[in-house]
């Protein structure tokens, strides 16, 4: 892109610092627009200085045939033979489509960041479902824990067959 626009950072999602992200997620799409804008435009008047200048230079073939070379009519094929091989021609169709490359290129990025939008959304989500957290258990499920544990050890206790085998242990 053409202003300077760090796009892997601008991309890159911090998971730790979503809320950071969130801030400047609107700043970012903002400012790709913004370079998206002035990119179409210069690729625009690129196109129409292109056409102009074809023009121009199709008109002065019309006009001044035998100094161009042509005999008999000029047909518009040879007419636009002509212009297409002028090199004033060749530079401007050049610059066109350098600047069509770039407003591909600032679309991408935008597209980017409409999608890391949805990422950040989508991570959020996960974030407040606790994802990331350690696991958790909340203080009365230990206490039920350990009152079924000791009902567990109580019942094992007092169980005949478990009794008879810690005899057999013991002995």
């Amino acid at each position: 892109m053409s202003e300077k626009f760090d796009v892997n950072d601008a991309l890159t999602i911090k998971k730790h610092s979503l809320d950071y992200e969130w801030l400047r997620q609107s700043h970012l799409l903002e400012k790709a627009t913004s370079i998206l804008a002035d990119i179409t435009y210069k690729r625009d008047r690129a196109k129409s200085k292109l056409a102009y200048e074809s023009a121009k230079l199709g008109n002065y073939i019309r006009s001044n045939k035998k100094e161009m070379g042509i005999e008999g009519n000029a047909t518009d094929s040879k007419v636009k033979e002509l212009v297409t091989v002028d090199q004033a021609i060749v530079d401007l169709e050049e610059e066109y489509h350098d600047w069509e490359a770039e407003v591909i290129a600032a679309n991408g990025v935008r597209r980017s960041l409409e999608h890391k939008k949805t990422g950040l959304e989508e991570l959020t989500r996960l974030f407040l479902s606790g994802y990331w957290a350690k696991p958790y258990i909340a203080q009365e499920d230990k206490e039920k824990y350990r009152e079924e544990s000791n009902k567990d050890d109580e019942h094992l206790s007092t169980n005949a067959r478990m009794m008879k085998r810690a005899k057999l242990k013991e002995k």
